[in-house]
């Protein structure tokens, strides 16, 4: 079976949500007991389809070769950026981590 080269993922309301243009402000904090994230008075949430294809992503050998990438059209790629860096997929494993583009 082929596996893809190129995994792209879209990221407001594909990965988490609120959308990063609905958020009070930044996101800051990481809450690791709830795997969320803290934006001013906001809450951002991964959605559980997405952390467990990303944990595919890094654990099974058949996506060794493949890059990921996100795409996205947000106004507030500044947040979106630390969202990523932010919200973990496994035990020390960030989403970030696994992005490569």
């Amino acid at each position: 079976m082929a596996f893809p080269k190129l995994i792209v993922f879209d990221l407001d309301m594909c990965l988490w949500h609120p959308e990063m243009f609905q958020l009070s402000s930044s996101p800051s904090k990481w809450n690791k007991a709830e795997n969320t994230i803290t934006a001013g008075s906001d809450t951002i949430r991964m959605f559980p389809g997405a952390i467990t294809a990303f944990r595919d992503i890094h654990t099974k050998e058949e996506f060794r070769d493949s890059i990921v990438a996100v795409a996205s059209s947000t106004t507030e790629p500044g947040y979106a950026k630390k969202c990523l860096s932010l919200f973990e997929v496994l035990p020390g494993v960030k989403v970030g981590d696994i992005v490569k583009h």
